[in-house]
């Protein structure tokens, strides 16, 4: 969309493919990320990949089949490399493709006989080193860590850690980012089963995996990390639901750069679905209503 806002193009794919996640790559193209359904009942979807001009010419659209157990659809995050290469992240496995589609290489979510890994978000440095965050997990639900792990730009491992709150049962859907200094931030989940009480928490690590500082946020509900956005002059956003068993909510709250939470954004009443910084300096969120029966959008600007 042009900054005075009409739309000059859009962009409409095949019928039985849904999008998922979409990311800017160094150049201005816009990255798609996405799954294809099959014809054939039962049949697992593909992950579909594609790549746009900023005039909405289709640069090229691809489909990438996995014999792993993609057993969440929804869940597809994208990031691009300073190299030009795209790291596609799905629950059970990593794809990474150059910059013409073409697969690199693949990477599975760790397992063992007791305990598998859940790959939920992604992070590349200006190096082009690549931060994976997961849930780490034997089963059940309240035995839940969240993972971290980090990769050369070829695939090969780094390092890898787990972090568990030792004041909760469950510490899990981390959310991360690289901040302008390198340090690799990660908001998390706080919970404890059955009653689902908890809070968030904020962590940064070095590039070599030592943590650096942990902050949690005790609360009476679960609050689950969305868009995490570096905030000027130091610090960061972060994007949260709060989810309880009758009601739930969001927030934008901003943090200092160590981690200590400094205040929250006004909102509209309803749900923060993104949370991204803006060219004027300004920072946009894009909020939806509580009420079921009101589906409209709304663009919200903030000052930091």
């Amino acid at each position: 969309m042009l900054p005075d806002g009409p739309t000059p193009w859009s962009h409409v794919d095949l019928a039985n493919r849904r999008l998922v996640a979409l990311e800017l790559a160094g150049n201005g193209d816009i990255l798609v990320g996405g799954v294809e359904y099959e014809p054939v009942p039962d049949e697992p979807p593909k992950l579909w990949l594609a790549r746009l001009a900023p005039t909405g010419s289709v640069v090229w659209s691809s489909t990438y089949a996995s014999d792993l157990d993609d057993h969440d659809v929804s869940s597809i995050q994208l990031a691009s490399t300073p190299g030009g290469d795209i790291v596609a992240v799905r629950p059970a496995h990593l794809r990474a493709v150059d910059a013409a589609g073409e697969t690199l290489w693949l990477r599975a979510a760790p397992e063992g006989d007791a305990w598998s890994v859940d790959y939920r978000d992604v992070a590349v440095d200006a190096q082009g080193r690549i931060f994976i965050g997961g849930d780490r997990g034997h089963g059940d639900a309240a035995s839940r860590a969240v993972y971290l792990e980090a990769l050369a730009p070829d695939g090969a491992l780094l390092w890898q850690t787990s972090l568990k709150s030792p004041a909760y049962g469950a510490t899990s859907a981390p959310s991360l980012m690289v901040d302008p200094a390198g340090s690799v931030l990660v908001a998390m989940q706080l919970s404890d089963s059955p009653d689902e009480t908890g809070g968030g928490a904020v962590a940064a690590y070095d590039a070599a995996g030592a943590l650096q500082w942990w902050r949690s946020s005790p609360g009476t509900t679960r609050a689950i990390p969305g868009a995490f956005v570096p905030a000027p002059n130091g610090g960061f956003f972060v994007d949260w639901d709060f989810m309880g068993d009758d009601s739930g909510s969001s927030s934008v709250a901003r943090y200092d750069a160590e981690g200590a939470r400094l205040y929250e954004l006004d909102q509209v009443e309803g749900w923060v679905l993104d949370f991204r910084a803006g060219p004027d300096g300004r920072f946009y969120s894009l909020e939806t209503s509580e009420w079921e029966d009101d589906e409209g959008r709304y663009v919200v600007p903030h000052l930091p």
